[in-house]
């Protein structure tokens, strides 16, 4: 995959953007195109967008139907649907789709150097408590899982054949799992790491987007519902980003309890819940970025923008769909039916509680 776009103004690599000539897409208007989550945090395909004529935005079957997709793109169509399913479209998350239909994948994501050497020290704290649990004492020399997996490529096919089975052994997985295994450990945990490296990222531009709705309201002073919108969309906000903050820390803190104690279920028994909870911070902070893309695209200074230009802004591409936003913020992990008795031990009672209203 080549290296995804950035968006806006550049304080991170955008969650809500996919340029798709990063995907297995064959269509030539398609592979100039993007695909965008848009103000209802939609998965939209963007045509073309030039100052005069806007953005031309339509879902995937509109756009299909648009460039009259025949059966030898046909392909295209469904790779999209998939694609337009994500909640953001960090290279991870493409990554783990793409794998989960079948289709081949690089060996590793593409980063502009700075995010990928920040996510890679973020990602210290997901592989280390992994290799001790396999392996036991130092393992700082080696740190993440590109090592791993070199232990069982070692050229002594029966010191390989060992690797692999002690690693099956300590997941309690099939010998031939592992290596799909610590793909997929990996992507989640990497696409983890860069949700923590954008929400510091993109941290001082919510502080002043969130100082600007309280300096706004000094101009409407008897104006009750445009002080009430800019409140909700206050309080909001907020609560997002305290949710999405808690939840990123107890990312950290279930890595540290599953492998610090014995698991008592096998491992890919809870991969899908592991991956639920990485897909809704996901989620949580491409929607934030959408927000916070659509305020300093307007203003991109704190002196653009008249006042009765920023509650416009505010009331419509901010406030539009922030509502649910919050309520995925607030939702809690509904129990579903088969439930495993690993998922009352103290470690996923920890994990489930991340999913709890703050």
């Amino acid at each position: 995959m080549s290296p995804l776009h950035t968006d806006g103004p550049g304080y991170t690599v955008s969650l809500h953007t996919l340029a798709l000539d990063t995907l297995p897409v064959t269509h030539p208007v398609l592979r100039k195109s993007r695909m965008i989550k848009n103000a209802r945090c939609e998965s939209m395909i963007e045509l073309y967008r030039d100052k005069k004529s806007g953005s031309g935005q339509h879902d995937v079957d509109t756009a299909a139907a648009m460039l009259d997709l025949t059966h030898q793109h046909g392909s295209d169509i469904g790779l999209l649907r998939n694609v337009a399913l994500l909640p953001t479209f960090d290279v991870f998350s493409v990554r783990l789709l793409l794998r989960d239909i079948g289709i081949p994948v690089a060996a590793a994501g593409n980063l502009p150097p700075a995010v990928g050497r920040a996510v890679d020290s973020q990602m210290r704290k997901f592989t280390i408590p992994l290799l001790r649990y396999v392996y036991g004492g130092d393992t700082q020399e080696a740190a993440d899982i590109a090592q791993l997996v070199l232990l069982f490529r070692d050229p002594d096919i029966r010191r390989a054949e060992a690797h692999l089975k002690r690693l099956a052994e300590k997941l309690k997985i099939p010998v031939l799992d592992v290596p799909r295994f610590l793909e997929d450990y990996s992507d989640t945990f990497l696409a983890i790491s860069l949700y923590q490296y954008t929400f510091a990222a993109i941290r001082p531009s919510v502080d002043a987007f969130l100082n600007s709705l309280t300096r706004l309201k000094i101009h409407f002073p008897r104006e009750t519902v445009v002080l009430a919108a800019l409140d909700r969309v206050h309080t909001d906000f907020s609560h997002i980003m305290r949710s999405t903050a808690k939840r990123l820390n107890a990312s950290e803190q279930l890595v540290n309890l599953l492998w610090g104690e014995s698991i008592a279920t096998p491992f890919d028994s809870l991969q899908p819940r592991i991956r639920e909870f990485q897909f809704l911070l996901g989620h949580l902070l491409c929607g934030i970025s959408v927000k916070i893309a659509a305020w300093t695209t307007a203003f991109p200074s704190s002196q653009a923008g008249t006042p009765k230009r920023c509650v416009e802004v505010i009331t419509t591409d901010i406030a539009y769909a922030l509502a649910q936003l919050r309520t995925a913020a607030e939702s809690g992990l509904t129990r579903r039916k088969g439930m495993t008795p690993a998922q009352g031990t103290p470690t996923l009672q920890a994990f489930l509680r991340s999913f709890a209203p703050p």
